[in-house]
C-alpha cells in the first residue's frame, strides 16, 4: 500500500515551493489548500498516511483544531507556522510531534525540515 506524506497549507505560494521540494525528495503527496477537505480525506485513508504537515492559521478550520480531530490516528504529525509555537497553549503540544517555523528561506532550515520528516516517517506507526 502506498504512503502518503498529506500537506495542508492555504497558501498557494507555499504550497507549491513544498509540493516542489518534497516530490523531487521522492515523497508522494496528498495536498489540500483546504483543512476541512484534507480531514475528509484522512478520514477515509488514514492508514495511507505516512506523515502530515500542517500549517496553523488556515481558514474554516485552522492547524490545532485539524490536529485535535485527528488525535485519535496515530501517524506524525509536523506543525509548519509562521507565528512560532509560543502562540499554542499548552496542551496542544500534545497534538503533534514536531514544530518548524516558516518562512523555510535557507539550506539549513530545509535540512532540518526534511531530517524531521524522515525521522518522523520512520517512526510511523500508520493510522
Amino acid at each position: 500500500m502506498c504512503k502518503y506524506t498529506v500537506l495542508v497549507e492555504d497558501d498557494v505560494v507555499t504550497m507549491k515551493l513544498l509540493e516542489r521540494r518534497l516530490t523531487k525528495e521522492g515523497f508522494k503527496l496528498m495536498t489540500f489548500l483546504d483543512p476541512v477537505k484534507a480531514k475528509e480525506w484522512i478520514d477515509f485513508n488514514s492508514k495511507q498516511v505516512l506523515v502530515l504537515i500542517t500549517d496553523i492559521k488556515m481558514p474554516k478550520l485552522n492547524g490545532m483544531a485539524l490536529l485535535a480531530a485527528l488525535k485519535e490516528y496515530k501517524f506524525p504529525k509536523m506543525v509548519l507556522s509562521a507565528y512560532g509555537n509560543i502562540a499554542f497553549k499548552g496542551h496542544e503540544f500534545e497534538l503533534y510531534d514536531s514544530f518548524l517555523q516558516k518562512p523555510l528561506v535557507n539550506t539549513d532550515q530545509w535540512r532540518f525540515f526534511m531530517n524531521n520528516i524522515l525521522e518522523l516517517s520512520h517512526g510511523s506507526k500508520g493510522g
